[in-house]
C-alpha cells in the first residue's frame, strides 16, 4: 500500500503550524481544546473521545488540524493519521476495485490503529452512504480500543445531528468548538506576517482595502496574496491601490 497516492500525507501542508496560526477570541476555544489534548498526550496517553471543530470555508480549520498533527507526531509513541472524509473513501474504494479484500481490511485497520485519526471535512460522510458501514467499523474501533477521534466540519453537531449520531458524539461524551472568521485586526496579522514571509511590501492603504474585502478569510487572503503578487510582477509594477481594486473587483 505504500504506493497508494490516496493514503493520508505525510508532508501535505509544511506551514500549517502553531508558530504561524493567529489565536483570536473566534478559534480560542478549539486551540485551547487542542492544547489540552496535546498535554495529556505528553507521556504516551491519549484520552478516549470525540472533538468536534466547527466553522466556515477559509477560517483554518485545516491549519488547526495540521498543526496538531505535528505537534502530537513529536510525542513518544503517539499515532496520528490526518485524512480528508474524501481521501478515506477514495482509498477504500480503490482497494475495492482492485478487488483487494486483504488490502480494504488492513486499511480500515490502518485508520482505526491510530491513537488519533483526524478526519477533515467530515461533513462529506452524511451524504455519501456508500461506505457507512466501513467508517462505523473504523471509528466503532478506534473509539473501543481508547483512540481519541478528531473531526472538522462546516457545520455544527446540531446540523449535523445524523453525523453525529453515526460517529457517536454527544455533549456529554465529547467536546465542540466552533471557529470563527478572524476579526479586521487578527486578519491583518495574518496579512502581514504572510507578505514578509514572500518579501513583500504594501502601503496600509492597500491593506486596508483588501482585508475590508477579504472579510476574515483565510481562503481569500492567500488567493489574493498570490494574485497581486503574480500581476505586480507580471506588469513590473508594485501593488498600488488601482491595481488591487482591479484585480478584487468581483469580490
Amino acid at each position: 500500500m505504500n504506493d497508494l497516492e490516496l493514503l493520508p500525507r505525510r508532508n501535505a501542508y509544511p506551514g500549517y503550524n502553531f508558530s504561524s496560526y493567529v489565536v483570536s477570541d473566534f478559534n480560542r476555544s478549539a486551540y485551547t481544546a487542542l492544547q489540552s489534548l496535546m498535554k495529556s498526550a505528553e507521556d504516551g496517553k491519549v484520552p478516549a473521545g470525540i472533538t468536534w471543530f466547527y466553522g466556515g470555508s477559509g477560517t483554518g480549520k485545516t491549519h488547526l488540524l495540521w498543526a496538531a498533527k505535528t505537534a502530537l507526531e513529536d510525542k513518544n509513541h503517539i499515532e496520528v493519521c490526518y485524512v480528508t472524509a474524501q481521501e478515506m473513501f477514495k482509498s477504500l474504494l480503490y482497494m475495492l476495485r482492485r478487488e483487494d479484500y486483504a488490502g480494504y481490511a488492513l486499511l480500515k485497520e490502518y485508520y482505526a490503529d491510530a491513537d488519533i485519526l483526524i478526519v477533515d471535512d467530515a461533513q462529506w460522510i452524511s451524504d455519501n452512504s456508500y461506505f457507512y458501514d466501513a467508517f462505523k467499523d473504523i471509528f466503532v474501533k478506534l473509539l473501543s480500543d481508547g483512540g481519541h477521534l478528531l473531526v472538522a466540519t462546516l457545520g455544527c453537531p446540531e446540523e449535523l445531528s445524523e453525523l453525529a449520531e453515526y460517529i457517536g458524539y454527544t455533549a456529554a461524551t465529547g467536546c465542540a468548538c466552533c471557529i470563527g472568521p478572524l476579526g479586521f485586526e487578527d486578519a491583518r496579522m495574518v496579512l502581514n506576517r504572510k507578505l514578509a514571509e514572500s518579501s513583500t511590501e504594501w502601503s496600509e492603504e492597500v491593506k486596508d482595502y483588501l482585508l475590508q474585502k477579504i472579510d476574515g478569510n483565510l481562503f481569500r487572503i492567500d488567493g489574493i496574496l498570490k494574485r497581486l503578487i503574480f500581476v505586480a510582477g507580471l506588469q513590473g509594477r508594485e501593488v498600488a491601490l488601482e491595481l488591487a481594486m482591479k484585480e478584487t473587483g468581483c469580490l
